[in-house]
């Protein structure tokens, strides 16, 4: 399973490359499905066909993942520092009314 490193960025990134290759080079060979299709669709195909599979998934998961975990982790930080943060004391007088610092 490809991680979320630079190298499945990587290998994803050479795979898209290949796709759009494989594409452009179905269209010039008037294949049916992209002979009249501009340029600039051809290489969204390439991307949506490259995105269903399996490795691409793969990294999508595992970057989300990942992003779940950071602001986990991020929010535990946040809250470590807001409870060793100094507080004024409060306390209740006999009214109910909370008397700060007191």
């Amino acid at each position: 399973m490809l991680g979320a490193s630079g190298s499945g960025r990587n290998a994803l990134s050479a795979g898209l490359q290949r796709e759009t290759e494989r594409i452009r080079a179905l269209a010039a060979a008037n294949d049916p499905r992209y002979r009249r299709m501009p340029d600039r669709d051809l290489g969204r195909t390439a991307l949506w066909r490259r995105r269903l599979t399996g490795a691409a998934q793969a990294l999508r998961r595992s970057e989300e993942k990942n992003e779940r975990q950071a602001h986990t982790y991020l929010a535990f930080v946040g809250f470590r520092r807001n409870a060793n943060s100094p507080r004024p004391s409060t306390r209740l007088s006999g009214t109910g009314k909370a008397i700060i610092g007191g």
